[in-house]
C-alpha cells in the first residue's frame, strides 16, 4: 500500500502555530493542520485535543462522527 506523504512547509508552520496557541503537541496538531490546509475533516477520538481545539472547523469527534455525511 502506497501511502502519499504530504512534506508542505505550510503544513509544519500551521501544525507549529496550532500546538502553540493550544498549548498541545506538534502530533496531533499535525494531522488537524493537513485537514484544515485540505479542508477535510480530522475524526479524532482525543477527547483531550478535541476540547482544545472544537471552536476550528475540520475536526469532530469519533463517536459523533457520520460516515453517511
Amino acid at each position: 500500500m502506497e501511502i502519499p506523504v504530504r512534506t508542505d512547509a505550510r503544513i509544519y508552520k500551521l501544525a507549529s502555530h496550532l500546538a502553540t496557541e493550544l498549548n498541545h503537541h506538534l502530533f496531533d496538531t499535525l494531522y488537524h493542520a493537513l485537514a484544515l490546509m485540505e479542508h477535510a475533516t480530522l475524526v479524532t477520538a482525543n477527547h483531550h485535543y478535541f476540547k482544545k481545539s472544537n471552536n476550528r472547523k475540520e475536526i469532530c469527534m469519533l463517536a459523533a462522527f457520520d460516515a453517511g455525511a
